[in-house]
């Protein structure tokens, strides 16, 4: 479910606007309308707002691919550096079950608009599933720092591990850089409480976002 913040946006936008003359817009038809005044809004806005329209489409099209089963995990090793031929454990990427390769998705969206931890949350289930359903296997998946929280939303997960310890020794979660986490403390204790369940923590591209050494010092 994408929330009923993203529910017609677009056509919400489309329906209160409408073209007074050229250059400019009108809004509405409150008491400047009716005394044949207007609120005039340049056209420039105007378009800045439909873009956003259509970038929350855009959101919601993508969770609506997910819900419908259109997408999954491809996996891909991720090998030893000083001995390649060593499998450490099996990263999963998001695919489309009909691509044929170079999928584009909107994640980079999904992230500046606050709204990446459900699609988060999807893929570390998924990859709890193949786990219990196969003991020799040893996966990762990538969650945006945006998730890296322990709250309400992470709570049926972590007590998940915790009820199959062996799943959670298992599992490699992989925090990208391309945002911020909620805070460093916060940070801090989402690690901790994946490392006490017996879960392996990593950064995914260390050195191209927003990591550091100060930061993990902190």
């Amino acid at each position: 479910s994408t929330g009923p913040g993203f529910r017609g946006q677009a056509k919400g936008i489309r329906e209160h606007f409408r073209v007074a003359r050229a250059g400019s817009i009108m809004v509405g038809q409150g008491p400047l309308g009716e005394c044949g005044g207007g609120l005039v809004v340049p056209r420039s806005r105007v378009r800045r707002w439909l873009a956003y329209g259509s970038v929350m489409q855009s959101i919601k099209d993508f969770y609506r691919e997910l819900a419908e089963g259109h997408l999954m995990l491809a996996f891909q090793p991720v090998v030893w550096l000083p001995d390649s031929s060593r499998v450490l454990y099996h990263e999963g990427l998001l695919r489309h079950v009909d691509a044929q390769g170079g999928d584009v998705y909107p994640l980079a969206l999904l992230e500046k608009h606050q709204v990446m931890r459900e699609l988060d949350r999807s893929v570390v289930l998924c990859v709890i599933d193949s786990l219990q359903r196969d003991e020799r296997l040893r996966l990762g998946c990538n969650i945006s720092a945006q998730s890296a929280i322990i709250d309400p939303f992470w709570y049926p997960i972590v007590q998940q591990l915790r009820d199959f310890p062996g799943v959670a020794a298992r599992l490699v979660i992989e925090i990208t850089e391309s945002a911020t986490p909620p805070s460093i403390e916060a940070a801090s204790e989402f690690v901790l409480c994946l490392r006490e369940l017996g879960c392996r923590v990593a950064i995914d591209d260390f050195g191209i976002g927003y990591s550091s050494m100060a930061r993990l010092r902190d």
